[in-house]
């Protein structure tokens, strides 16, 4: 759940969520939060990647569009072989080429 939060003694607002877990974050430590769960989000989606076969250096080469899409694929439980065609056809290296 996000929400405004008005602190009476900054006068400041700023938004607030309890949505990763029962404690509430607030402004900077809501943004290093949400960055950290997008951040292990990544690394399991790359992870995934390089059992595909790809090495790290290819996936990092690989067009932004195309990466997120993959990215998307596989936080949504797609299976690993849908995720390998949808690769293959986005004209990306090859995991062979990295061999």
């Amino acid at each position: 759940m996000l929400f405004n939060r008005h602190d009476r003694w900054t006068g400041h607002v700023e938004l607030c969520a309890t949505y990763f877990d029962e404690k509430m974050y607030c402004g900077g430590e809501l943004r290093a939060r949400a960055n950290q769960a997008i951040k292990a989000r990544q690394d399991a989606a790359n992870l995934t990647f390089r059992k595909l076969g790809y090495s790290q250096d290819q996936i990092e080469h690989w067009p932004k569009d195309v990466l997120e899409d993959a990215r998307r694929m596989v936080g949504n439980g797609v299976d690993d072989d849908e995720v390998a065609e949808f690769l293959k056809g986005q004209n990306v290296s090859p995991p062979e080429a990295s061999k």
